[in-house]
């Protein structure tokens, strides 16, 4: 008789306790996904941050393998520009000896 008044006891504390566990459950589980949304919320964030770091990181490599290609470009382009100038300067000058010829013969 005793062991049936513990085991009726503690079926009804299993009960009530089993009452409060459902009472509690939904504070929990909201705290739960807060929880879960913030740690969403940092990780888009961690996300976005890493993805910018990579694109400054392949910009700033880009920019210095393009940068010596960028200098040899201006040298060759400094080089065609003085020999374009230089023909330019040849062709004026046959053009002055030309007329100055021409006009010694008197034919201009």
């Amino acid at each position: 008789m005793n062991f049936e008044f513990r085991l009726r006891s503690f079926c009804k504390n299993f009960e009530n306790y089993q009452y409060k566990v459902n009472v509690f459950k939904m504070p929990v589980a909201v705290r739960l996904v807060e929880a879960l949304a913030l740690v969403t919320l940092m990780a888009l964030i961690t996300c976005v941050s890493l993805g910018v770091v990579i694109a400054q990181r392949t910009l700033s490599l880009t920019i210095t393998f393009i940068e010596p290609a960028a200098n040899i470009l201006d040298v060759v382009l400094i080089m065609i520009e003085k020999m374009l100038v230089g023909a330019l300067v040849c062709t004026v000058t046959l053009i002055n000896t030309v007329s100055s010829a021409l006009h010694m013969i008197g034919i201009a």
